[in-house]
């Protein structure tokens, strides 16, 4: 079988704090074509806090 090498941050296991937070995140904030400028606008905000 050959060997396959993954750094360790693209295989980091996330913290459960992380996880939580982007879950209610996407389920929160999904949207249609039409609703992109709007939801563009608040998902940059939740970035940022």
């Amino acid at each position: 079988m050959d060997k396959v090498y993954l750094d360790n941050a693209a295989t980091t296991p996330l913290a459960e704090e992380v996880i939580d937070a982007m879950v209610g995140t996407m389920k929160m904030n999904f949207e249609t074509r039409l609703q992109r400028t709007a939801l563009d606008r608040k998902q940059k905000y939740l970035l940022k806090m």
